[in-house]
């Protein structure tokens, strides 16, 4: 079945007791902030970040004290992620959020498969000390060898062979190196692009990328924009 969004503008306070919806839903907060209450606990969702419930989780939800404005897009016949319930933010998150806004006609269902690609994995909760080092040494961009060679570089700070750092970062993590590093390095992209003036050439080399035709090709590639579409798009969304 097809996609369908909606839009809902709710008052500060606002508060809807326990519920349900038949299908999945991506929620995206385009003003204030909002916080649902689930079986295990509570999600808060700010401004700029997205939300997936599955289908038929019963939850709470109360608007922030700024009120909120949300883009809501059913997904029928999808009940679940790996992940099951969540919120993503970050750079990517918010420009995939107002890909779902500005889609079109037909457009739609390209814009909800982006976010979800985009969706992490399930993090394993047993992660190990050193597997958390490891994400840290390949995400703080403070060692330009794990940068240039990130399985290599990561396997020779960490004293281990590379072959068992590159299964375990997959076991734990859901990607390999590399492609953690990509995604890290996209989602930092993005956040430049979001929040700076800064001009792109010179935001693709701080953010690692060998030019700006890499950083080009990975704007299109995941989220569907350039990077001067997207700057402008956030520009109009932030003006409201």
């Amino acid at each position: 079945m097809v996609a369908s969004v909606l839009t809902k503008s709710a008052p500060p306070g606002e508060r809807r007791g326990w519920h349900a919806h038949r299908a999945a839903a991506l929620t995206f907060v385009t003003n204030g902030s909002m916080t649902e209450e689930i079986s295990h606990g509570a999600v808060h969702c700010k401004r700029f970040s997205l939300q997936f419930k599955p289908a038929r989780m019963r939850h709470t939800t109360t608007i922030g004290i700024s009120g909120g404005d949300l883009l809501v897009v059913n997904l029928p016949g999808r009940r679940a992620l790996p992940g099951g319930a969540g919120v993503l933010e970050g750079g990517v998150a918010q420009a995939l959020g107002i890909g779902l806004e500005n889609a079109r006609s037909g457009e739609l269902e390209a814009a909800v498969t982006r976010v979800l690609q985009w969706w992490p994995a399930d993090t394993r909760a047993d992660v190990p000390d050193w597997l958390l080092e490891a994400r840290s040494l390949l995400t703080n961009g403070d060692w330009p060898d794990v940068a240039r060679r990130p399985l290599a570089g990561l396997a020779e700070r960490l004293g281990r062979h590379p072959v068992y750092v590159a299964r375990a970062f997959r076991r734990a993590f859901g990607l390999s190196v590399a492609a953690y590093q990509r995604r890290w390095r996209l989602d930092r992209a993005a956040t430049r692009v979001l929040t700076t003036d800064q001009s792109f050439a010179h935001l693709a080399a701080d953010c690692g990328y060998a030019d700006q035709s890499h950083m080009a090709h990975d704007f299109r590639r995941v989220i569907g924009q350039s990077a001067s579409q997207l700057r402008a798009s956030a520009t109009r969304l932030a003006a409201r």
